[in-house]
């Protein structure tokens, strides 16, 4: 809950509010500065650095977060060594393993 987290009693309308504004501050800076938005994504990123295994309709790939793209796809490193881009509408991640 909200207060848990935060030790305040925020209400659910003001914290909605706060949300969105964060949002539409990060999409109009996108629109100017986009490279800004991908390092935000990538600073608070939980996937970088980690193993995962992604599902797609391609297959099954096993590997290692390297960097997140422009266009919010995931580039592991595969065991083979290549890397591999994949998009989220591509597939989804099935498990992750402890930051490496």
């Amino acid at each position: 809950s909200l207060i848990k987290e935060t030790g305040d009693s925020t209400s659910k309308k003001r914290f909605l509010e706060s949300t969105l504004e964060e949002l539409e501050n990060l999409y109009f800076s996108s629109q100017v500065n986009g490279h800004l938005l991908l390092e935000k994504a990538r600073l608070f990123s939980s996937l970088l650095g980690r193993q995962v295994e992604v599902i797609t309709t391609e297959g099954k790939f096993q590997g290692l977060v390297q960097d997140l793209d422009e266009d919010g796809g995931l580039i592991l490193r595969l065991e083979s060594g290549l890397h591999k881009k994949i998009l989220p509408e591509e597939g989804y991640i099935k498990e992750r393993s402890p930051k490496i």
